[in-house]
């Protein structure tokens, strides 16, 4: 009896633990939630390439920051074909709200929705996945924005961190760029892949993030909103992929935190039944 006690507590901790850690790691078949703002340019499909399941924005009713947080949305995605429309509309409206709140932001001149491959394991799909992964590892909602040729200035500013306020960056739409240029920011998340993945565990170095059929981004930013900071330049230096620094990361126990508390346990059950 006492050794089918400790064998169930011993596997109810590890559990939660497996848990926890799973949560941010996709590749262990944990898919947390996530919310889509599809704007036509490619950005479902690639995460169909990419196996992630998730929502679409316009199959919510009133969507708002409180109702995405509420229904357990952990990071928002959009992709880089223009037209947010509701999205922009939501977000203008509530832009305090989001800049207040939010977890982990990844605002980026690439296009790798419109790059997608459909093998599910070019390059630019892994930028997505990296992305995604870098964003979910917070208690916070996180967004993660792509930008195409097609978008103004002003329809990159509807985001809450661009938007004209104090401190806010200022983005520049160009005719499209090839070469990218990751290697001061080699040692972030977003660049050096999953290892625990079976295809995605390559960092995305200059000559992955480079040359993409169709151009390897479309904006740039010439002065970034405050708190951020560039984590991917174009071949001229300037910012193309942008992250928040300023934010809680989540905390999963040590595993040697997990063995201590079920040797506590084990020890504390073991003398109970001594005494008994």
């Amino acid at each position: 009896m006492m050794k089918q006690t400790v064998l169930f507590i011993l596997l109810f901790i590890v559990s939660i633990y497996c848990h926890a850690a799973g949560e941010v790691l996709l590749g262990n078949g944990i898919v947390p939630p996530i919310l889509v703002f599809d704007n036509g340019n490619g950005i479902t499909d690639t995460l169909n390439q990419l196996g992630l399941e998730y929502d679409l924005w316009g199959e919510l009713s009133s969507p708002n920051f409180s109702s995405i947080v509420g229904a357990g949305y952990r990071v928002l995605v959009t992709g880089s074909g223009g037209n947010y429309g509701a999205l922009a509309t939501q977000m203008q409206a509530e832009s305090e709200t989001w800049k207040s709140n939010s977890g982990k932001v990844v605002l980026s001149g690439q296009n790798p929705d419109a790059n997608y491959d459909e093998n599910g394991i070019g390059y630019p799909n892994i930028l997505v996945y990296n992305s995604i992964i870098w964003a979910l590892t917070d208690h916070q909602q996180g967004t993660l924005s792509f930008i195409s040729f097609s978008d103004s200035v002003d329809k990159w500013n509807w985001t809450p961190w661009m938007n004209g306020s104090a401190g806010s960056g200022t983005a520049l739409a160009s005719p499209g760029g090839s070469t990218v240029n990751v290697e001061p920011f080699m040692n972030h998340p977003i660049n050096l892949g999953d290892p625990d993945h079976p295809y995605y565990e390559d960092p995305l170095d200059n000559y992955y993030l480079s040359d993409w059929p169709n151009s390897s981004y479309t904006s740039y930013f010439t002065a970034l909103p405050q708190g951020f900071s560039a984590v991917a330049l174009t071949g001229s230096g300037n910012a193309l992929t942008i992250v928040n620094t300023n934010v809680i990361p989540i905390q999963i126990p040590e595993p040697t935190s997990i063995l201590m508390l079920a040797f506590g346990t084990f020890l504390a059950i073991w003398l109970r039944f001594r005494k008994s």
